[in-house]
């Protein structure tokens, strides 16, 4: 064979080598946006457009209980329309492992429930990190939370399960407990 063909025939096979990387690239490119779409569809969706604190808990779901109490405590237009605010907000699952009938009792008690919601929201947009370096927060309520990081962040012994959760007037953070003032 010339010194010709055997040219020809490496321009051919580095042709082809070129075009099966590409085609792998492409491949592994495919598969990770295909991964992102499917982590994608399993969280909470929270609408893109700028929504408060009270929309952002609907949305996110796992927060009925709360935004029942909130509705009943009166404080749709706090959360709507004031703020910013910092909001430790207990799961559904957090109701759930109070005592039985004490969610029905403190939903009937408006006052107190007016006091127990207030107890959740503290004044100001503070984050997870600014949490995690605090040692107290006033609420809405007027006494203190007092918070601890030892590894893990506790809120008035309540875990920090997850923080974050941006709203257009403050910021959610998930609790696993129902956090209740001393003076209820």
């Amino acid at each position: 064979m010339s010194a010709a063909g055997l040219l020809t025939i490496g321009v051919v096979v580095t042709l082809i080598a070129a075009a099966m990387a590409l085609l792998i690239y492409a491949a592994i490119l495919d598969g990770r946006d295909a991964a992102a779409r499917r982590a994608a569809d399993r969280e909470p969706t929270v609408p893109r457009r700028a929504v408060n604190i009270l929309q952002t808990a609907r949305a996110a779901g796992g927060f009925g209980t709360l935004v029942t109490a909130i509705d009943r405590a009166g404080l749709n237009d706090v959360l709507e329309y004031d703020g910013p605010y910092t909001v430790f907000a207990p799961s559904d699952e957090a109701f759930a492992r109070l005592p039985e009938g004490a969610v029905q009792s403190l939903l009937a008690a408006t006052d107190t429930l007016a006091d127990v919601v207030n107890y959740h929201l503290v004044p100001g947009r503070m984050t997870a990190a600014d949490i995690a370096g605090r040692i107290s927060a006033e609420t809405l309520q007027g006494e203190d939370l007092a918070i601890c990081n030892h590894g893990v962040v506790r809120i008035d012994g309540a875990r920090l399960v997850s923080g974050d959760l941006e709203a257009s007037n403050g910021v959610i953070h998930v609790i696993d407990r129902v956090l209740l003032p001393a003076r209820i």
